[in-house]
């Protein structure tokens, strides 16, 4: 899951660099729709994919079904979670 929290605290950072900031009880939602519009020529729609899919299973994890996420999925949330840090690391460097 700290993998889920690290693409969720970059893409807040993306969100704050522009100015802007996620308050509802569902900011993640907001955070993943902010990202979607204005950065989606700068991500892999895959990796943006994989971002919303980790935060539902996240969601997921934690309020309905504990232990739902398989050692593949949190594999390949690692892998992804990996690529958009580093890519949110590098637009927020040529802000």
């Amino acid at each position: 899951m700290l993998h889920t929290h690290a693409m969720l605290g970059a893409g807040r950072a993306l969100m704050f660099s522009k100015g802007y900031r996620a308050r509802s009880h569902e900011h993640h939602i907001a955070v993943i729709e902010f990202v979607r519009a204005v950065y989606s020529s700068k991500f892999d729609s895959e990796v943006l994919d994989a971002f919303n899919r980790a935060i539902r299973q996240r969601n997921e994890s934690l309020y309905d079904k504990a232990g739902s996420i398989s050692q593949s999925q949190s594999k390949r949330i690692v892998e992804f979670s990996e690529i958009f840090v580093k890519r949110a690391a590098e637009l927020l460097t040529k802000t």
